[in-house]
């Protein structure tokens, strides 16, 4: 099921996210719901709080292929360094969409 993606304004995307506890059917499915909605916007990685849920989980698709054989799904993750440091500021030079919560005019 495709998802409606939340964008920048939008409160669901300041709130605080919270682990997942359970690995049941219900997770696989709404794993699935993401990666079916980013692969419809055309992005390359969608987190649960751009489609209004506060579960911490994600999922990343940078293949060639984007078919869904490469899909990768994570669940709880941590970011423990980065390399990049990331701002609205630098998003907007960039030739690609990187937050599909970030609309940018043409």
């Amino acid at each position: 099921m495709i998802r409606e993606i939340r964008l920048l304004g939008d409160p669901v995307l300041r709130r605080k996210t919270v682990p997942v506890d359970r690995f049941d059917a219900e997770l696989a499915l709404f794993l699935e719901d993401l990666a079916e909605t980013m692969y419809a916007a055309d992005g390359v990685g969608l987190a649960a709080p751009q489609v209004g849920d506060a579960r911490r989980a994600t999922v990343i698709d940078v293949s060639e292929e984007r078919d869904g054989s490469s899909v990768l799904e994570l669940v709880n993750p941590r970011i423990v360094r980065s390399a990049v440091p990331c701002s609205p500021c630098r998003l907007r030079r960039c030739e690609h969409r990187i937050c599909m919560s970030m609309i940018f005019p043409e």
